[in-house]
């Protein structure tokens, strides 16, 4: 990830950061970070979601997609209804911190 050279200094790969940025750009939005807080309880449909967020069905799925493309989250199938979940808990760590830093 980083290396030092002789003066100490430490160097991240630019692929690394650029996969960080885009990360954390995906996790800027308030609505994508009620869901990670609803669904870090546990998986939650698609519905579930819409009615506990109040927000239109294809906005939810809007952003259930963007977070599925930087794999923060996935979804596992029970019946005919997808349930997402969070696939990375780290998010939910950096999340932690950051609330702990807030206050």
């Amino acid at each position: 990830m980083c290396y030092s050279d002789s003066m100490k200094v430490c160097y991240m790969k630019d692929k690394f950061l650029d996969d960080v940025s885009q990360r954390f750009r995906v996790l800027s939005h308030p609505v994508r970070l009620r869901i990670l807080s609803l669904m870090e309880n546990g998986p939650h449909s698609v519905s579930e979601i819409q009615e506990f967020l109040k927000i239109p069905q294809a906005t939810v799925s809007q952003h259930l997609q963007a977070m599925r493309n930087q794999r923060i989250v996935d979804y596992v199938k029970e019946g005919n209804v997808h349930k997402y979940r969070v696939r990375d808990q780290n998010v939910c760590g950096i999340l932690r911190c950051i609330e702990k830093c807030h206050k």
